[in-house]
């Protein structure tokens, strides 16, 4: 809590400490595709982590003006009745005035033309990112999703989508997934180190009626996003709320009802926003029960018996899939204050649960386990964020702290079947503080530069236990990983982009130093036994770094160029389990140390 405190005095303190510098004017106007003047179209000006910071209504002419507290880059949003949405990358350099924007609203173009994670702290038009990139809007996230957030990944080029059981999933970029691939939620890293090697566990605990846009950048970016990027990093952005563009508050909402026979599933969603002049905010929940799954023609062909022994699973089971049912239930809040025009205060909370999920590949359709629960799952994910414009040399600042806790249980009984076999539980929480800062200069009208840093501190707490079905005896066991284990992992890091040509030839860099510490007890082993686990350590730090140089020859196609060189720290998952895993035999470093011991031996 003492992270918490300092953190939070910090961000109040220089939210009260700076005078805006000055403004920049934004003009232009808003057009249909016959050139007719669209009235009444609201534009919106956000920052890079979509925050709103100025708001206006075009005018009968369909003029529009606003002002940008500061130099740097920005997104402007415009809506209007029966057009698709259009967002327009802005650079604004200190002291050089805006050129008129056109805006032409089309209906049923594109909803999405532009990302705000190819390069961080960035926007860029889509076919001139530095990496390739997969934007998904809510009319997709709404579209696609059935029963769990994963589901919104569906049908996007250069990803796949793995379900191993119906509440846990895996999303492949570039081949690589699990602890290889990171999760952020509004800026805020979401994946820890308690992430296993393949389908996480709580992926699937965001709730979609929360989520607005998912970007997947697709390649390495480390240099971005720090450790266990290798394959890429999905970016998940909460729906932000709007300023209020004239006059008063005004409120908002809806409602909504599904059902399926497919799953046998039944859920509903609300959405309540308020728009203010300096206050806005956001709040929805949601909730859905779903049943047992049912196959196409009854036959289960994932299942073990028949992969693997030609035997048509509908001779153990009916057209309904056991143990393939849970319900869930969530909501979220987020906040934007602006206490003055070059400041603006983004507070956000997300609280998850879901229970009755079982392992269906670990039961009847693949291991043959008697009982294999994902019991009390539960996220709770909280962030404060201040974003300043004009400090010191700098065009804009952004302090974050994060809070994310998840929670989870998992109980197992194997035997070959026998009903008296010993079930184990396996209860662990993960709570992890992180602190965030950028600092973003615009150099030039076509060079910007970023530096900043992030730490994340860790702790992971569990009390796994063996229980006797037969006596109810309850017996201590080593847990998956090591009670009041710890992980702290950060960095920091320079980035810049120049275009060296507008709108044909666009340089990108990134450099960052990232490290990881990893410390577990043997004297946290439960008192009255011999230590469960070792006492073990490892500190390890490397540079990573990318390159990109993106050629457009015109506006039909682009070329991109790059080179990066990733780094993934060894997470408490790597370190701290020992045993038969889904990933091999798992041994404590310090029993090998010396041995001569090599990865394939």
């Amino acid at each position: 809590m003492n992270i918490l405190r300092f953190v939070v005095v910090c961000i109040f303190t220089l939210a009260a400490s700076y005078e805006a510098r000055g403004v920049a004017r934004i003009t232009g106007t808003i057009r249909d595709a016959s050139g007719a003047a669209v009235s009444g179209a609201e534009v919106f000006l956000l920052t890079p982590a979509l925050t709103t910071v100025a708001a206006s209504r075009a005018d009968a002419q369909g003029a529009f003006a606003l002002e940008a507290p500061t130099a740097g880059n920005f997104v402007l949003l415009v809506r209007a009745p029966a057009f698709d949405e259009v967002r327009r990358p802005v650079v604004i350099v200190d002291g050089q005035p805006v050129r008129p924007i056109v805006i032409v609203l089309e209906v049923g173009a594109l909803a999405e033309d532009v990302t705000v994670t190819a390069s961080g702290e960035s926007v860029d038009d889509l076919r001139r990112a530095a990496h390739p990139v997969n934007v998904i809007n809510a009319e997709e996230i709404a579209d696609r999703v059935k029963t769990v957030m994963a589901q919104a990944v569906e049908s996007e080029a250069g990803v796949a989508l793995q379900r191993t059981s119906p509440t846990m999933a895996g999303v492949f970029v570039r081949g690589l997934t699990g602890n290889k691939v990171n999760v952020f939620v509004d800026g805020v890293r979401y994946s820890n180190g308690a992430q296993r090697g393949g389908v996480s566990t709580f992926l699937d605990l965001l709730e979609p009626e929360a989520i607005e846009t998912i970007e997947i950048v697709r390649g390495p970016s480390s240099a971005q996003y720090g450790s266990d990027a290798l394959g890429g990093s999905i970016q998940f952005f909460s729906r932000p709320p709007s300023l209020g563009v004239q006059g008063g508050g005004r409120w908002r909402g809806w409602l909504t009802a599904n059902a399926g026979s497919a799953h046998r599933t039944g859920g509903g969603s609300a959405l309540l926003g308020y728009t203010g002049p300096t206050l806005g905010m956001t709040a929805t929940v949601g909730g859905r029960g779903t049943g047992r799954v049912r196959t196409g023609g009854g036959i289960d062909s994932h299942a073990a018996v028949t992969r693997f022994l030609g035997v048509p699973s509908d001779l153990l089971m009916d057209e309904r899939l056991p143990d393939t049912g849970f319900h869930q239930a969530g909501g979220a809040v987020r906040a934007n204050w602006v206490p003055s025009a070059n400041t603006q205060l983004v507070a956000s909370y997300m609280r998850s649960a879901q229970d009755g999920g079982d392992r269906y590949d670990q039961l009847l359709g693949g291991d043959g386990n008697l009982i294999s629960e994902l019991n009390a799952l539960s996220l709770d994910l909280f962030s404060l964020r201040l974003e300043r414009a004009a400090v010191g040399p700098f065009d804009h600042l952004s302090l974050t702290y994060s809070l994310n806790s998840q929670r989870e249980e998992r109980v197992n009984q194997g035997g070959n079947g026998s009903r008296t076999a010993t079930i184990g539980h396996e209860p662990e929480r993960t709570t992890v503080h992180g602190a965030q800062a950028s600092f973003t200069k615009t150099l030039s009208p076509r060079q910007t530069l970023t530096v900043g840093g992030d730490t994340y501190f860790e702790r992971l707490t569990s009390d796994a236990f063996n229980v006797n079905p037969s006596n109810g005896a309850v017996s201590a066991r080593r847990p998956r990983i090591p009670d009041n284990a710890t992980f702290t992992q950060g960095g920091v890091y320079a980035q810049t982009t120049f275009d060296v040509a507008p709108d044909r030839l666009r340089l990108t860099g990134a450099a960052r130093w990232g490290g990881a510490r990893y410390r577990a007890d043997a004297a946290d082993s439960p008192a009255g036994s011999a230590p469960l686990w070792p006492s073990d350590s490892l500190d390890v730090a490397d540079v990573t770094f990318r390159a990109a140089a993106v050629v457009t020859p015109n506006d039909s196609w682009s070329v991109l160029l790059s080179v990066s060189r990733g780094f993934r720290a060894p997470h408490m998952t790597d370190l701290g389990t020992l045993g038969l895993t889904g990933s091999g035999f798992e041994v404590a470093a310090p029993d090998v140390a010396g041995l001569n011991g090599t990865v394939g031996s």
